[in-house]
């Protein structure tokens, strides 16, 4: 787990978000990614260490607008062993941001899974670990046909002072959240949020150094965890998706909208 990938928020300093991750089922992994009981049954089935050049037959690389800024291949690329999701603000004023996804190349449902990640101290800087399913947005918000997006680590709210005017107003905080549905007349959200001060009882910053963010995923619940430590549980059967065509996100986006 000492791979990671990097989302670096080039604005006026150079910031860092970084992280890495597997998913598991069916057997046990390597003790050194995850803590599990001696009788587990899980196996690793994917790990990119981003060794070398990112690598396109699982990973597409985003070229688009997206929110308040566009979603530019430019700013997604591998160094030093990591991968390096970016935001820069051009000469026109625009903001450009790294994406990428395994949409028809990686796709799964049921399992554990899990980013070392090391957040950008910047407001509005919208870093996210996250999986998606693509029957995600059918009119219906009955989880079994349209799948949820599941967001396991969402970190646009650093706010090292709790400003008033920043939602929510506690000191820096990530929110984990799961959609169902169409965003529209038909749609289900079900969300909380982190304070990086404790999270669970153990005392954590979220943005300073390297953090583990983790979801299991099972047919009765999503349990969320932050260095391994459990910090939110659905188990309402409403939310929890049962579609096997989720794929992996990883991105970084700006606030507001139109570019």
């Amino acid at each position: 787990m000492n791979k990671k990938i990097v989302f670096a928020v080039l604005l006026v300093l150079v910031l860092t978000l970084s992280c890495s991750f597997f998913v598991a089922c069916n057997e046990k992994p390597a003790e050194n990614l995850r803590e599990v009981d001696k009788d587990s049954t899980e196996y690793r089935v994917f790990f990119d260490d981003f060794d070398g050049e990112l690598d396109t037959n699982y990973w597409n690389v985003h070229h688009e607008l997206r929110k308040g800024g566009y979603w530019d291949k430019d700013q997604a690329f591998t160094k030093d062993g990591n991968l390096v999701l970016r935001t820069v603000q051009k000469e026109d004023g625009k903001f450009y941001m790294g994406a990428i996804d395994t949409m028809n190349k990686f796709e799964t449902h049921f399992g554990y899974y899990e980013a070392l990640c090391y957040l950008p101290k910047a407001s509005g800087i919208w870093s996210a670990f996250w999986l998606m399913a693509q029957s995600m947005g059918a009119p219906t918000s009955d989880v079994s046909i349209a799948g949820a997006e599941i967001d396991i680590m969402e970190s646009p709210y650093y706010n090292p002072i709790g400003l008033k005017n920043v939602m929510p107003t506690d000191k820096d905080t990530y929110q984990c959240a799961v959609h169902v549905g169409d965003y529209e007349d038909n749609y289900l959200k079900k969300e909380t949020f982190i304070n990086s001060d404790k999270v669970n009882g153990v005392d954590v910053n979220i943005y300073d150094g390297w953090h583990s963010f983790g979801l299991d995923w099972t047919s009765e619940y999503y349990r969320f965890y932050c260095d391994r430590q459990l910090v939110f549980e659905i188990t309402d059967k409403k939310y929890i998706s049962t579609v096997t065509n989720d794929y992996l996100f990883l991105s970084i986006e700006i606030g507001g909208s139109n570019g």
